[in-house]
């Protein structure tokens, strides 16, 4: 059984500019690694949820200008981990952002990758465990979504989903940044998939003709049409720290919590 990481950190970040250095990389409070305290970047916090589910290997998606982010995080070591990097020439979105690992990866159905948004923050840091767990336990899931209730509706993914007994959801419909206020409260934030549905997206990118950008919450749902199963599990708290507002409120949050602590 192979776990393996992708995180696309291809974007420009233009909500957030002018900026110094790449968003994934702005410091937004403290975290321990190896029992030393460190100021703690953004994608930190993924790197760090990504670890205690047990993937070792990640795939960062950049693009050619965005060489701070290996020049920071280099190959992994520091963090026990492995560490590579694709670069996405040109910005096509994220679905091609995530088609860039497919030649890089190799297994069966027991691939499985582990999916998030550097520049988001989640809880509780053992959701990607639970949902690892769901699709070992399920071997029909095809994609699990990790969807958390959310204020800011207009600007994510909104999930309708059919809530089972065993935690684990069906995924109904999902909205991307709608309009109008869904019925729904929930967003989803973060995924894993195996790797016949990251071989599809591959390929729904390579057949895609549409005007803009291929969304990734329109994939789930093509896959869920073509008879691939997509579920959900709940969590407890998602930050989304793309606008500056956004990464204020968050960052100031963080240090009360580690003056607390103190």
């Amino acid at each position: 059984m192979r776990f393996v990481g992708i995180i696309p950190a291809a974007g420009l970040g233009s909500r957030l500019q002018p900026l110094p250095l790449s968003k994934e990389l702005y410091p937004a409070g403290f975290q321990k690694i190896n029992d030393t305290w460190k100021v703690s970047t953004i994608s930190l916090y993924l790197v760090e949820a990504l670890k205690k589910a047990g993937v070792y290997q990640l795939y960062f998606i950049v693009s050619p200008q965005k060489t701070d982010i290996p020049r920071y995080y280099k190959n992994g070591s520091q963090f026990d981990m492995q560490f590579s990097y694709l670069y996405q020439s040109e910005p096509k979105g994220m679905v091609d952002a995530l088609a860039q690992a497919t030649p890089w990866l190799w297994g069966d159905e027991e691939t499985f990758i582990f999916f998030g948004m550097p520049d988001t923050y989640f809880q509780p840091v053992s959701l990607f465990n639970k949902m690892k767990e769901a699709m070992l336990k399920h071997r029909d899931l095809q994609v699990v979504l990790a969807v958390f209730p959310v204020a800011s509706w207009w600007k994510l993914g909104m999930v309708h989903f059919q809530q089972q007994e065993n935690g684990v959801g069906e995924v109904i419909d999902i909205q991307d940044k709608p309009k109008v206020k869904p019925e729904t409260e929930y967003a989803w934030g973060a995924a894993i998939w195996r790797l016949p549905f990251q071989k599809y997206l591959t390929r729904c990118q390579a057949e895609y003709k549409g005007e803009g950008e291929l969304v990734l919450g329109d994939v789930f749902m093509r896959a869920k049409m073509d008879g691939m199963k997509v579920h959900c599990i709940i969590g407890e708290e998602y930050e989304d720290l793309g606008t500056v507002d956004d990464l204020m409120r968050f960052v100031g949050e963080m240090s009360k919590g580690e003056e607390n602590k103190n």
